[in-house]
């Protein structure tokens, strides 16, 4: 269940980096607020899951 936390993890990375190509190829008209709130802090959020959670529970079994 841990590996599939950190697979989770890890695609939430790549769906930030959706954001940062938008940026980088000057297209402003499909980054939205909610669109940079959502990947800025579900990787975040993710890896907060991964860490403290996931990992407690697997380690009280």
């Amino acid at each position: 269940m841990l590996h599939l936390c950190w697979v989770y993890y890890f695609s939430k990375l790549s769906e930030f980096a959706d954001t940062i190509f938008f940026v980088l190829r000057k297209k402003k008209s499909q980054i939205t607020w909610l669109h940079l709130y959502h990947h800025a802090l579900t990787p975040f959020e993710a890896w907060l899951l991964v860490k403290f959670i996931a990992g407690k529970v697997l380690s009280s079994f």
